[in-house]
């Protein structure tokens, strides 16, 4: 029956879009815990590199950070979406990855491209403080479908080297 099949795929369709959606939902939850100074974790010792992954998606930027030990899909992981605040003086290496379309990082003068199933760095020297805009250069030339800004970095006179504001915490892959 043309019409039964028709109400059986927009039940599939509907179940399979609400799926999609949720999958990710899950994953991000508010954590009660800090280290140190409330509110920050300490990435880095003093001198030593902070390592993000600035991930382009749906037009705007995500941080993730592998968290206090370091090690990546365990449930310290830190996720910050398009605001980051970071400490001064300190080394950052920008892993870019995308996960929809190609995205320009622009940072002070340094300039990397994000494009999908590709990986790319950029590498960063925090000045004393200030705030950088992460704009939005469609390559596509037509702007009304974008933000304008698809993220900040600021730089906190306040935190220590190696210290970052805590943000959401990501649960480890199981």
């Amino acid at each position: 029956m043309p019409g039964l099949n028709l109400s059986y795929r927009t039940v599939i369709v509907t179940v399979l879009l609400i799926a999609i959606c949720l999958s990710g939902a899950w994953r991000f939850r508010r954590s009660a815990l800090s280290h140190g100074v409330p509110g920050t974790v300490t990435l880095a010792d003093a001198g030593q590199r902070i390592e993000i992954i600035a991930r382009g998606r749906e037009f705007s930027w995500q941080f993730l950070s592998a968290g206090a030990d370091r090690i990546y899909d365990t449930k310290d992981d830190l996720f910050w979406n398009r605001q980051l605040v970071l400490p001064p003086h300190t080394p950052v290496d920008f892993i870019l990855r995308s996960d929809d379309y190609i995205y320009t990082f622009s940072l002070a003068g340094l300039k990397g491209i994000a494009i999908q199933e590709l990986e790319s760095a950029v590498y960063f020297q925090t000045p004393h403080a200030g705030s950088f805009t992460l704009e939005a250069d469609p390559l596509c030339g037509y702007r009304p479908y974008h933000d304008d800004i698809m993220g900040t970095i600021s730089i906190d006179p306040a935190l220590r080297p190696g210290e970052v504001h805590e943000g959401d915490r990501v649960a480890a892959k199981e």
